[in-house]
């Protein structure tokens, strides 16, 4: 059996929910720097709504208001706009029109971040740590456990 880890940018998204259980870490491989931005700065919407020595964001919502939902659903607006191209890769049947449609900002939304935070209990994880590679070329790894 072999893995094979492509060529291009490689964002790892590590979250949590809640009170720091449920931890999870989500790899996105072979991705071109315009879709590793994007990733990186949707992530970025996710940092705890109570963090109190960072940035504060939109995870760890339980139960949010109405007006935490649309602040948080505006702003991943910005970022699907800011990176239209990227976002298209992904969604090349959704108009930046649709954008406006709140039904369609909140499942864009909700799939995104599952895209890059996986399921939750809660409205949204939080975001612990983006990081972002770059591999040249691509990788592959034989797997030997056979032989031990």
């Amino acid at each position: 059996m072999e893995t094979i880890i492509p060529a291009g940018y490689r964002v790892t998204v590590d979250s949590w929910e809640n009170d720091a259980d449920a931890q999870r870490t989500i790899v996105k491989e072979g991705l071109d720097r315009d879709m590793a931005k994007f990733f990186v700065e949707f992530a970025r919407l996710f940092y705890s709504q109570n963090n109190y020595r960072g940035p504060k964001g939109y995870g760890n919502m339980y139960e949010p208001s109405q007006e935490e939902l649309k602040d948080a659903h505006a702003a991943a607006k910005k970022v699907i706009l800011d990176n239209w191209g990227a976002f298209q890769q992904m969604w090349d049947d959704v108009t930046q029109e649709e954008l406006d449609d709140d039904d369609c900002i909140w499942d864009l939304t909700a799939e995104l971040h599952h895209e890059l935070f996986g399921g939750s209990e809660y409205h949204f994880r939080v975001l612990e740590k983006v990081k972002v590679e770059y591999l040249p070329v691509e990788i592959r790894l034989n797997d030997v456990t056979g032989e031990f």
